[in-house]
C-alpha cells in the first residue's frame, strides 16, 4: 500500500476478516431461517442505508474508520451476489483483493516511488489501478 507497504499479516487479517463476515451471513441466515442470497441482499442494502447516514455526519476519524470497514465488507457481499456459488464467490474476490493489493504495493515500491518521485508515482498508480 503506498501509505506504508503491506505486511503478510495484513493479508491475513483480511482473511480473517472475511472468515467472520461469511460466517455472521451463514449464522443470520440460519437463525432468520432465510437464503443467503436473500440475507446477502438486505446486509448490503443496510450497509448501503448505513454508510449514506454516516456520509452526512462530521467526517471525523472514527467515522471515516467505520466507513472504510463497511464499504469493504459490502464490496465483499456484493461480489458473492454476482455468482451462482455465493461463498465460492465471496473468497476468491477476498484473494483477488489482496492480490491486487500486493500488486499495488510491488509497483509503487518496486518501480513508481524511486523513479517517479511520489506525488507522480501516486497519481500514476491511481490512475493505473486495479492493474487488470
Amino acid at each position: 500500500m503506498p501509505l506504508c507497504g503491506f505486511n503478510p499479516k495484513m493479508f491475513q487479517g483480511l482473511r480473517q476478516f472475511a472468515d467472520g463476515l461469511w460466517d455472521q451471513i451463514e449464522k443470520r441466515s440460519r437463525e432468520e431461517k432465510k437464503p443467503i442470497m436473500e440475507m446477502l441482499r438486505a446486509e448490503v442494502e443496510e450497509m448501503n442505508l448505513f454508510e449514506e447516514a454516516l456520509s452526512k455526519r462530521d467526517p471525523s476519524r472514527s467515522t471515516k474508520e467505520i466507513l472504510g470497514v463497511s464499504h469493504i465488507a459490502r464490496e465483499m457481499y456484493q461480489r458473492s451476489l454476482e455468482s451462482q456459488n455465493h461463498k465460492e464467490a465471496f473468497f476468491s474476490g477476498v484473494e483477488e483483493l489482496i492480490a491486487r493489493y500486493a500488486k499495488m504495493d510491488e509497483k509503487y515500491y518496486g518501480e513508481y516511488r524511486d523513479t517517479l518521485g511520489i506525488p507522480a508515482a501516486l497519481e500514476k498508480l491511481a490512475k493505473e489501478y486495479p492493474f487488470s
